[in-house]
């Protein structure tokens, strides 16, 4: 039994899965498809494409179930197939995958190979015929299937458990913690190097008065300066941590995902930064 849990959209790959199927049934008629999940509509229209793909009298849908449910099914297959086709972020089934013991078929794109690699399941192309090698290389051989899904299974115990949660939410803590550290002392580094300035500066300070500039004026210059200053360290951090993640990805082959909003975050902290320590 070759089993699906998840919801029906698009980017889930449902049309690559049941023409991987229509190939695996030609080779292995004794094979079924089962489908969880998918609202009533979503469902009607996926009875539909597998219907033409030739597959409708080998595939079964059992829509929507309750949370409750779901491990019985895992458990209750032999295979389990992710044949998401496009995005970035893991499907959260595949943790549920990964405790099941089951084997995975999988496509090899980044939303799979974050948490999957070639040890804890099967790897294919998104391909029609990549997947459906990938299934028929589970169903030919029991004994690979199964040692790929002890390997799941242990690594869900050893990094993907409760215990592990905790303990990477000890460590982010505790980065954070270094983290706003290292900004204090940042920050004073700023306010000291401001200070010096404005010493050496009283000259064209009195001058700048002398013709016109006004107090506010004056610290309006100085506090630009300050938010420039940080938020060249700012870019300066995030360009070691862009060079640091492709020197890691390129050297230990772990696929690392700078977002756009880590990037935002560090210029506001910069800013921020800046603001507060040379005002």
């Amino acid at each position: 039994m070759v089993l699906y849990t998840g919801t029906f959209e698009a980017y889930q790959g449902l049309d690559l899965l049941f023409a991987a199927m229509a190939i695996v049934r030609r080779e292995r008629p004794d094979a079924r498809l089962v489908l969880a999940g998918g609202k009533p509509g979503q469902v009607e229209t996926a009875r539909a494409q597998a219907a033409a793909a030739g597959i409708g009298d080998v595939t079964i849908f059992t829509g929507e179930r309750p949370a409750s449910e779901i491990p019985a099914y895992l458990l209750a297959s032999d295979i389990l197939v992710s044949p998401r086709s496009r995005g970035t972020n893991t499907p959260l089934k595949i943790y549920q995958y990964l405790r099941s013991g089951r084997a995975i078929v999988a496509t090899r794109l980044l939303t799979h190979t974050q948490v999957l690699s070639d040890e804890t399941s099967i790897l294919t192309p998104p391909t029609a015929e990549g997947f459906a090698d990938g299934i028929l290389a589970a169903l030919a051989d029991p004994a690979m299937a199964a040692e790929r899904g002890r390997n799941a299974q242990q690594l869900a115990e050893t990094k993907y458990s409760y215990e592990a949660y905790l303990e990477k939410t000890r460590q982010a803590c505790a980065a954070l913690g270094i983290v706003s550290v290292f900004m204090v002392v940042g920050g004073v580094v700023i306010m000291n190097i401001m200070l010096a300035v404005v010493t050496e500066r009283t000259r064209e300070i009195g001058i700048r008065m002398a013709i016109g500039a006004t107090e506010v004026d004056v610290q309006r210059q100085f506090l630009i300066e300050a938010v420039v200053l940080s938020l060249i360290g700012g870019t300066i951090g995030i360009l070691f941590g862009a060079v640091a993640s492709y020197l890691i990805t390129q050297t230990l082959g772990w696929a690392i995902l700078i977002s756009p909003m880590a990037i935002v975050a560090a210029v506001v902290f910069s800013t921020a930064v800046g603001i507060f320590f040379g005002f």
